[in-house]
């Protein structure tokens, strides 16, 4: 799978993205185009404003490369991706 880093356009509410583009057939880049053209990165992924925004942190070490006087841990480390959003729904049997 050949992959491109490319930049979205910008935009008044939203800073530029970086993402990666993959190729897909053309049912699934219509419902990624669908899903991603009206997504605002600024708005909560609640559906109601009130509700508390749950966040959850996972990190996974995979290497020490160095401990400094003792204290200081440098490491290389994974931070895994995963985000729940009720907002990027879409009808399965479109």
């Amino acid at each position: 799978m050949a992959e491109q880093t490319t930049r979205t356009p910008t935009t008044n509410h939203r800073p530029p993205t970086t993402y990666v583009q993959s190729c897909q057939g053309p049912h699934e880049k219509r419902l990624l185009n669908h899903l991603l053209s009206t997504y605002n990165t600024l708005e909560r992924p609640v559906a109601n404003e009130s509700e508390p925004l749950e966040v959850k942190f996972g990190l996974t070490l995979q290497q020490i490369i160095d401990v400094v006087s003792g204290e200081i841990l440098k490491s290389g480390s994974k931070q895994p991706d995963f985000v729940s959003d009720f907002t990027n729904n879409h009808n399965q049997l479109e």
